[in-house]
């Protein structure tokens, strides 16, 4: 570990720098005359026997140089305020969707959801405070009847609510934002999901038997098992060729 003076190609005086596995090359703007090595190289020998002792402050002697950036603290980062549902919305997201970057009915889909809906449940929140609990209650307010004291909507449209406009917003703040850490699934399809499947067969009952029966006599003659009965309920398929 050592401090020497050297001149550079332009004849100037320079420090070079060997200290901790570190190397550094310190230019001056004197030039090389023996006045100005002998000055130098008084201030080098105390580099020098500082660097022997692990004193040696880079800083010290070079606020300025060229490794001054390794030595200064980094700069404390200062996180942005996440803002609420609402600042996002109507201050970043709405602005974005429209023509033609969105189609324009998609556009009212997303306002007329966030205005009627969203907002005025979720509007106050911060974005990381949209928890599974939350979509829960605004779940249950979506589908509790008018004279509960809910919004008395059916399934699907508080699915298409949830899992579309919000899902959508939520996303945007997370992948394009940086506002959000969580994945889009904090956003639970599930919650919807289940009470929809819990409820299809019961709500349809009479509509699916008769599909059945009207496909298992233009395929009769033929054994299909409840799987295969399963899987034509909905779907627009016909029977094999000579039904």
């Amino acid at each position: 570990m050592a401090c020497i003076v050297k001149a550079n190609q332009h004849g100037y005086l320079a420090y070079r720098l060997f200290w901790e596995g570190r190397r550094s090359w310190e230019g001056t703007n004197l030039k090389d005359t023996p006045k100005n090595r002998e000055k130098l190289a008084a201030r080098a020998a105390v580099m020098s026997q500082e660097m022997e002792a692990r004193t040696f402050d880079y800083l010290h002697w070079f606020p300025k140089g060229n490794k001054a950036p390794l030595f200064r603290p980094t700069p404390a980062v200062v996180p942005l305020p996440i803002p609420t549902v609402r600042a996002y919305a109507k201050d970043t997201w709405l602005p974005r969707k429209v023509a033609p970057l969105v189609r324009a009915t998609l556009a009212d889909t997303y306002r007329s959801a966030l205005n009627r809906h969203i907002l005025p449940f979720f509007g106050d929140l911060p974005l990381s405070n949209v928890t599974p609990a939350a979509l829960e209650d605004f779940r249950a307010l979506l589908t509790r009847p008018k004279r509960d004291g809910g919004k008395g909507l059916r399934m699907k449209t508080a699915r298409d609510l949830i899992d579309g406009s919000f899902r959508a917003l939520y996303r945007d703040a997370r992948t394009i934002d940086r506002l959000v850490a969580g994945r889009p699934r904090s956003i639970p399809s599930p919650i919807l999901s289940r009470s929809r499947s819990a409820t299809s067969w019961s709500a349809t009952s009479s509509a699916r038997t008769a599909t059945i029966t009207r496909w298992s006599s233009r395929c009769s003659g033929r054994a299909y098992g409840p799987a295969k009965l399963s899987a034509y309920v909905g779907e627009t398929s016909t029977c094999a060729a000579g039904s």
